[in-house]
């Protein structure tokens, strides 16, 4: 305990300041000066010739074609990629670099506001530390060069068409260290001559005579395995549809759709003599009117 003086004296700040640094307001005393022992903030210097900054690279996005067989089965493709790499000839610089003037290439500047220095990114080098003085006469000063290279790329059983396939890490290269972008391969199957496909089933036409049409016959289809024998029952008529299980297209899921067969009878325009009599001895025969049963309006 000490008794109360009412004597002037230095108070004393409180919390007391650490070495070399303050909080910009004393007790009684002036703020000392920028840059000074005690001042708050500091500078911060830095020596080096350009500042680094990892940049991951672009994620690239290409169309790729195939036949409905490669989606059926599976496939490797071999697919050309535009690719940007380092300038050769200025290594990625963009040209000739010196030291920038604002920053002294740190690719800081201290600002000064109120007791306090804030660092700030370099407006002029935008923080890199260098300006561009000279141009590349072969990048242009981009640092890059337009290139391509090929990558193999598997395409996967029963793969739709519009399918987004990613590979990671073959888009294009990264910056200063940073990390290749992502391929994106959207899958486009091209119309097949014969097949015509729905989710995983398949449907083709076949024409038939109207003798097996009449009679029934044996016939064969092409499928993507080969051909097969189908059995077409005697009074088939034209657009019928004849279901081939697990000759579709494979499932994703374990196993394959089906193919549907759909018949088209053909009829002869060029009957001999001796098929037209054949034909109305038929038609004498089975006297019928298939459109009898046709929707009438009402009157």
């Amino acid at each position: 305990w000490r008794p109360f003086s009412s004597s002037p004296s230095t108070p004393t700040p409180w919390p007391p300041p650490a070495p070399g640094g303050g909080w910009g307001f004393f007790w009684g005393h002036p703020p000392p000066p920028p840059g000074s022992p005690g001042a708050g903030g500091g500078t911060a210097t830095r020596t080096r010739s350009r500042r680094t900054r990892t940049q991951r690279g672009r994620d690239v996005e290409l169309e790729l074609e195939i036949d409905l067989e490669d989606a059926a089965f599976g496939t490797t493709k071999r697919v050309v990629i535009p690719s940007e790499e380092p300038c050769p000839q200025c290594r990625g610089e963009g040209g000739t670099v010196r030291s920038c003037p604002t920053c002294g290439g740190s690719g800081v500047v201290q600002q000064v506001r109120g007791f306090f220095n804030i660092g700030a990114t370099c407006s002029r080098c935008r923080g890199e530390g260098v300006i561009l003085e000279t141009r590349c006469s072969r990048c242009q000063g981009t640092g890059t060069v337009t290139g391509t290279r090929s990558v193999e790329v598997r395409i996967p059983v029963g793969v739709e068409d519009g399918t987004v396939l990613r590979l990671t890490g073959q888009g294009a290269q990264g910056r200063d260290g940073g990390l290749a972008g992502d391929l994106y391969l959207r899958i486009k199957i091209r119309p097949h001559p014969f097949f015509e496909r729905k989710g995983d089933d398949l449907y083709c036409e076949v024409p038939i005579t109207f003798a097996e049409a009449a009679l029934g016959a044996e016939i064969e289809v092409p499928t993507l395995d080969g051909k097969v024998k189908v059995r077409v029952p005697p009074g088939t008529q034209s657009g019928q549809l004849l279901r081939l299980a697990g000759l579709g297209m494979p499932k994703r899921t374990g196993g394959r759709g089906d193919l549907y067969v759909r018949v088209k009878i053909v009829v002869p325009r060029d009957l001999t003599l001796r098929e037209r009599q054949l034909i109305e001895e038929l038609q004498r025969l089975r006297p019928e009117n298939p459109r009898a049963t046709l929707w009438r309006p009402r009157r």
